[in-house]
């Protein structure tokens, strides 16, 4: 079986797309907020820290 460039090209396009969106929906997917939430305070939190020990943003 001798696979055309065109189609094999179209076939990976289609993959990669439909990767792309299970990818989307596994990041908004309403299991993950909880995850993603508590990885954008961490920042925060570092700055909460050092407020705390007294620290003004020194190392």
């Amino acid at each position: 079986m001798h696979l055309d460039p065109d189609v094999l090209s179209s076939v990976v396009t289609i993959v990669w797309f439909l990767a792309f969106i299970a990818l989307c929906v596994w990041a908004w997917s309403a299991r993950r907020r909880k995850d993603f939430d508590a990885a954008a305070q961490l920042p925060l939190e570092d700055l909460k820290e050092r407020a705390a020990d007294g620290r003004k943003g020194g190392r």
